[in-house]
């Protein structure tokens, strides 16, 4: 039999993407009218440089979108959740494999290995935490038979939230139970696990969360075991103030520079892109760095001249506002 495992990466990293909220302007008060000037310099970490040489020969934005742009908006101040050890101890216990080390990277992760091979990370600064367990090729293999049920799935996540703590159940909102991973077999596709997913909701009720958090996703196998999972819990707080956006000439301006963007697609060298829709999302750094604000992001998706989906990534705010961290 070919055997041939497809793994949708939780994404988080890897996540992320993941954690993506659709931003309705009529629903929320992300946009503000124009007032007080907020004084506080943004240090923002830069954004993820693609691997390819992408790059953006010309691009067309729809009227329909345009007025997305340069609006006052809010930011705010971030810090990764505080974890104390009797809470990491509660999830270490909870997930009752045994640990057989432990060890420190960098002053700031805590690495436990388990005596299966699987290990959980937690990062201090980014108040994330990430486990992967030992995989089996041939026992998932054995366990072809076997059914997975997407409720039982998502009762099993509800239970490791609620007895874990691993961030308070009250914040999250339930998203979505999708396939995680599949194998092909002589009768077809078959499902080894699944992603249930859930977003932490922002205590103001007015943001939408773009990049690899807050919430946590978490991947269920045939034995209603959790395979891997991975927690993002930030604190945010407003900032005082508005900040004024740039406007789409300045955007577009960007984008021909590669000036501070990012360009996700799967085409190289430069193509013509025609953008379908635009959002203003705060954006979540991955899980290893450390944030201190989170700010507004133009996120544009669209395809390119090959048919290639593309999405651009754009700081919405003033560069004057601005100071990246080296």
């Amino acid at each position: 039999m070919k055997r041939r495992i497809f793994i949708i990466a939780i994404a988080f990293v890897i996540l992320l993407s993941g954690s993506v909220l659709m931003y309705n302007r009529n629903n929320f008060s992300f946009y503000h009218s124009k007032g007080r000037e907020a004084k506080e310099i943004l240090k923002l970490n830069p954004l993820a440089v693609s691997a390819s040489e992408e790059s953006v020969a010309s691009i067309d934005i729809p009227d329909s979108q345009i007025d997305i742009f340069g609006e006052d908006v809010v930011a705010y101040k971030v810090e990764g959740h505080k974890y104390t050890k009797k809470q990491i101890d509660t999830i270490v216990e909870k997930l009752d494999l045994g640990v057989y080390a432990k060890q420190k990277l960098e002053d700031t992760v805590d690495v436990y290995q388990f005596k299966d091979g699987g290990y959980m990370e937690y990062y201090e600064e980014s108040g994330a935490i990430s486990y992967t367990s030992e995989t089996d090729s041939e026992k998932d293999m054995d366990e072809l038979e076997k059914s997975l049920d997407k409720k039982r799935c998502r009762k099993v996540a509800d239970s490791f939230i609620t007895e874990t703590e691993i961030i308070d159940k009250k914040e999250l909102e339930y998203v979505s139970t999708d396939v995680c991973q599949t194998i092909e077999t002589a009768k077809g596709e078959e499902i080894l696990t699944y992603e249930v997913y859930y977003r932490k909701k922002h205590p103001e009720g007015d943001m939408e969360y773009y990049g690899v958090g807050p919430g946590i996703r978490i991947e269920i196998d045939k034995d209603y075991n959790i395979r891997s999972f991975i927690s993002i819990d930030k604190d945010v707080k407003k900032i005082t103030g508005t900040y004024a956006t740039i406007d789409e000439d300045e955007v577009i301006d960007k984008i021909y520079n590669k000036d501070g963007v990012q360009i996700d697609g799967s085409s190289e060298g430069k193509r013509n892109v025609k953008i379908n829709r635009v959002n203003c999302y705060l954006y979540c750094d991955p899980i290893a760095q450390k944030q201190t604000y989170m700010a507004p992001y133009y996120v544009m998706d669209g395809k390119d001249d090959k048919g290639q989906e593309v999405t651009i990534t754009v700081p919405a705010i003033d560069d004057s506002k601005i100071e990246y961290v080296k």
